[in-house]
């Protein structure tokens, strides 16, 4: 019996001695996992900015290589009321402008200074006319530019005319004869955009990401209510990214301790900050309820090695060990899908954004019509491909119930116009009728965002299985007690009755056929009623073959689910 005692104490002993070690391994094992993925995060979301700013900055640096920039003809013309030259001077330069920002969403506004930093245009002109000043000299952008003669990306800064934040990306811009200074050639990107975008990525518990400019000041925030960057600012890993230096650090931010991945991101001369900053105990919440455990369970070891010895312990160990092995195959397909969906997104925003240039008429030259039809191809491959990516990318979400919704109140009678005025051009080149049976107002309570995907999967669906030149597209919305009803309906080829229980199903296809007409992932559907019963609501649709389609999906009219 003692000797038995004794070999129990002595495996009892090693056994939590070893548990010990193991979960020391492990808790170190995953700390290092979580430390890579949130670098990873950090480094992909400070990529995509690098890219949108690139983006644009390359796109002004080629208007404003145009020969319609290479003179300046009427200063003289500059009126101080006007706050520039008047709306009918210079049709050319703004026409480009106007061209630009209709091709451009993230900039707010374009604008060309002298070389004395006097305003000579500004587009849109309603907004030239609400500046209260002259001459932007003492702007950091227009004294980057004249110090540096490359281009420069300005500190954040509120817009004189519209009260904007903005950061205004600034291109020097010289004679095409003489080769010397004309001006500057200035766009301002609205950060309201960059914010907006940030809402949409999945920071985990409390999480938050902040880019700073060169002077601390914050770009944009995933925190809407933009609380101060100051508290950065003397953090060690501020410091180390504002001198080039990427990682991760824990420290305390009003007396809680953080988790923070920072890394520089370099663009246009200047050095902003990326920070990823959670609270630990969020970071590591599933690290440190796993060290917990595994204290906890050393204890109850050592009671069953005393009851029934060291094969309990064994078969248990084996059990935390295929489960950590499991957890951390799960961690590397995050990383893995977040890499490779950013890896084939971030080539599409330069496809997109050149291809739709050269098809403007005289934009950036004058294309033959094999020219022009080759670009109309790429540009609708890249739109399909990147639908094609935004579909799996929502499907996942949805599937782990990790898709953002930001649910509010709002006007469903505005909201069917807002569908009208965004879906009509599509109707164009089937010469569509398309109609809004909408009478009533009502007060839908859901996000418009994700409304608006749901209405944009059916509409697509529907123009491609309308007649050309004959189809019709009704939308509308009708309340039915304590929920809207909104409808797409159609007269275009209705669905089989053999084919309609499997509308909803991933990747189905109602033709399967490799001559079929009609393109697609066969997830826009399981999208629509992912959203629809995320918000509250149901989908449902009614069809006859050579008769059309009606789809139908409801969302509650008030805030109380």
């Amino acid at each position: 019996m003692v000797k038995m005692i004794i070999i129990l104490s002595s495996a009892g002993i090693l056994i939590i001695g070893s548990s010990i070690y193991l979960t020391e391994l492990i808790v170190q094992n995953q700390t290092e996992q979580i430390m890579r993925y949130k670098m990873n995060q950090v480094r992909i979301l400070a990529d995509d900015a690098h890219v949108r700013i690139k983006t644009i900055a390359t796109i002004m640096n080629t208007t404003s290589n145009s020969p319609v920039f290479g003179t300046i003809k009427n200063a003289e013309l500059v009126d101080e009321k006007l706050h520039g030259i008047p709306n009918d001077v210079e049709p050319e330069k703004r026409e480009i402008a106007t061209r630009l920002l209709a091709n451009c969403k993230d900039l707010d506004y374009v604008f060309f200074l002298l070389p004395d930093g006097k305003m000579y245009f500004l587009e849109p002109y309603v907004q030239q006319l609400n500046l209260t000043k002259n001459n932007f000299s003492y702007r950091d952008y227009y004294k980057g530019v004249m110090s540096t003669h490359n281009q420069y990306i300005s500190e954040v800064y509120v817009s004189d005319n519209n009260k904007h934040r903005v950061v205004s990306i600034a291109t020097p811009v010289y004679s095409k004869t003489n080769g010397s200074f004309i001006g500057l050639w200035v766009g301002a990107l609205n950060l309201q955009s960059m914010d907006d975008s940030l809402n949409l990525i999945d920071l985990g518990n409390n999480g938050r990401l902040i880019y700073l400019d060169q002077h601390g000041n914050v770009v944009a925030d995933s925190n809407k209510n933009h609380v101060s960057a100051s508290q950065f600012e003397n953090l060690e890993g501020y410091m180390n990214a504002r001198n080039g230096k990427e990682g991760t650090s824990v420290e305390m931010i009003n007396n809680e301790k953080m988790l923070i991945a920072y890394t520089p991101l370099k663009i246009l001369g200047n050095t902003w900050v990326v920070l990823l900053v959670q609270p630990y105990g969020d970071a590591y919440y599933t690290e440190i309820a796993t060290q917990d455990m595994l204290f906890v369970y050393v204890l109850v070891i050592v009671v069953i090695l005393i009851i029934s010895g060291f094969y309990v312990y064994r078969l248990t160990r084996q059990k935390t060990i295929l489960m950590e092995k499991l957890r951390e195959a799960d961690i590397k397909k995050e990383e893995f899908t977040a890499m490779v969906t950013h890896e084939l997104k971030t080539p599409l925003v330069t496809i997109n954004g050149y291809s739709e240039m050269l098809r403007e008429p005289g934009f950036l030259g004058t294309l033959n019509a094999e020219q022009d039809d080759a670009i109309s191809r790429i540009h609708e491959s890249s739109i399909k491909l990147d639908r094609l990516i935004g579909d799996m990318l929502d499907t996942q979400k949805l599937d782990l119930q990790k898709m953002k919704f930001d649910k509010e109140n709002f006007s469903g009678r505005i909201f069917m116009q807002e569908m009208v005025d965004m879906f009509s051009p599509m109707m164009q080149d089937k010469k569509i009728e398309f109609v809004n049976s909408t009478t009533d107002d009502l007060t839908v309570y859901g996000d418009k965002s994700r409304l608006t995907q749901v209405f944009g999967n059916l509409i697509r669906n529907s123009i491609d299985f309308v007649p050309e030149k004959c189809g019709r597209i009704e939308i509308g919305m009708q309340q039915d007690s304590d929920k809207a009803v909104f409808y797409v309906k159609d007269n275009g080829a209705g669905i089989p009755k053999d084919k309609q229980p499997y509308l909803f199903k991933k990747f189905y296809q109602i033709d399967t056929s490799l001559k079929r007409k009609h393109g697609g992932t066969g997830l826009g559907l399981v999208i629509c009623k992912g959203i629809v019963d995320a918000l509250g609501g149901k989908i449902w649709f009614e069809s006859e073959e050579g008769k059309g389609t009606s789809f139908y999906f409801s969302i509650p009219t008030s805030n109380k689910l």
